[in-house]
């Protein structure tokens, strides 16, 4: 009798377990597919599990295993190469992150219209030879904020997608074009110095809906209209 009330426990308590773990599982599992926050390092390994004790080395290994909505930190100075985001997701390079884009992209940004994404402390450079340094393709929202964008021959920040894409705090300098908005695109720019770029803003049938204490120096004019060189407080 006791052997039987014994089993008849064991397995109320397998059943209770296995129907929370389903619980859980229904309630999280299809909505985070991999951790929401994740890291890279100068010495990490791309095989990693990207967490802050196994951190990855590249933010195009990082991207791939962080959940939608999720953010990616750096834990120390290196250079984590280019990347393609296709989500919502934070990139926060902690001041600390490079990216150099030899003849090719730093970052593109191709997400849904929905997705939002936010750059945040990075250090981009196209070495003389890089064609965009932010080349934003679709989204609901690009942030791009405290990043230094140079020496890409065609665009510092090129927004092609409908969407908006805001600059702040940055510093675009020796590139083709500082920031060029297309048609669909609308820029915001505020607090950013736009230095030595053969032109400072284009506009291909974009908005610049925004220019706010922006600094300019050494750049051609522009073939926007003029409102946009409005100081806007």
């Amino acid at each position: 009798m006791k052997n039987r009330i014994s089993f008849l426990l064991g397995l109320s308590l397998l059943l209770i377990s296995a129907a929370s773990a389903h619980a859980q599982e229904s309630r999280v599992g299809p909505l985070i597919m991999g951790p929401v926050d994740t890291w890279v390092s100068g010495v990490g390994d791309d095989f990693n599990p990207c967490t802050r004790t196994a951190p990855c080395q590249t933010f195009a290994g990082a991207i791939s295993k962080t959940a939608a909505g999720g953010e990616i930190s750096v834990l120390d100075p290196g250079d984590f190469g280019p990347v393609v985001i296709t989500k919502s997701i934070t990139i926060n390079g902690n001041s600390m992150a490079k990216i150099t884009a030899d003849l090719t992209n730093g970052v593109i940004v191709n997400a849904a219209s929905t997705d939002v994404v936010i750059l945040r402390g990075l250090s981009i450079n196209g070495v003389g030879t890089g064609l965009n340094g932010i080349r934003y393709l679709g989204g609901a929202k690009l942030v791009i904020e405290h990043c230094s964008i140079y020496g890409f021959t065609d665009f510092g920040v090129h927004a092609e997608g409908n969407g908006s894409v805001s600059v702040a705090n940055s510093l675009l300098t020796n590139n083709g074009v500082a920031v060029q908005a297309e048609t669909g695109a609308t820029v915001r720019l505020s607090n950013n110095e736009i230095l030595d770029n053969k032109t400072d803003i284009g506009c291909g049938g974009g908005t610049v809906a925004t220019w706010k204490n922006n600094k300019i120096a050494g750049s051609l004019m522009p073939g926007c209209a003029p409102s946009a060189h409005i100081n806007e407080k």
